[in-house]
């Protein structure tokens, strides 16, 4: 059962006795292989994304550029410099983040600090995942008319591969370069493959 009654958002496990969950107002909980357990957050914001690089390494994300990152037992906010919403993180290391949000912003972790990287569109992003380091993608919604976008970052800048043919997107997820796959409302299934 869940240790409390909100909206969950966002999972991420470590395997099946480590796994984190987040969502509405702050909600934050742990599970250890028998059991949920609510942890306090510090913020009543809600948290929207959730990765990690290791359980001694978990990045959480939500509205108003909140930031929190936990070492496995304590959790401290982390100074994003923006006040918009974030709502997707992922990495392929613990030293180099992504996390993305409203009005195209992408902050980037790289020699231990966040830096706001130009994304090259002005939709909110919805979800961020990569194969390498210099293969990393990002879905956009619906925002000042525009349909959702597929992004790719290769290492020096991000690129727009166009508009959804149908709708907004929402998340992301592939098995390597080039084999992407993309979904929305309206029952949208987007490939990107060989």
């Amino acid at each position: 059962p869940s240790p409390v009654d909100r909206a969950w958002r966002g999972l991420w496990s470590a395997g099946p006795r480590d796994a984190w969950a987040v969502g509405d107002r702050g909600a934050l909980a742990r599970w250890d292989g028998e059991r949920w357990t609510a942890r306090p957050a510090g913020t009543d914001e809600d948290l929207l994304g959730v990765w990690g690089a290791s359980p001694r390494d978990v990045w959480m994300v939500g509205r108003k550029g909140t930031v929190l990152r936990s070492d496995g037992q304590a959790l401290r906010r982390v100074d994003a410099g923006t006040a918009r919403g974030l709502r997707a993180v992922w990495g392929c290391s613990a030293d180099d983040v992504w996390l993305v949000g409203e009005r195209g912003t992408t902050l980037h972790l790289e020699g231990g600090a966040l830096r706001d990287v130009y994304s090259d569109t002005p939709e909110h992003l919805f979800g961020v995942w990569g194969s390498r380091c210099d293969d990393v993608w990002a879905v956009s919604d619906f925002n000042q008319g525009f349909r959702g976008t597929l992004s790719h970052w290769n290492g020096r800048f991000w690129t727009s591969l166009g508009r959804s043919p149908r709708a907004p997107l929402r998340g992301v997820w592939g098995t390597g370069e080039r084999d992407v796959w993309a979904v929305g409302p309206v029952a949208t299934l987007l490939h990107l493959g060989p």
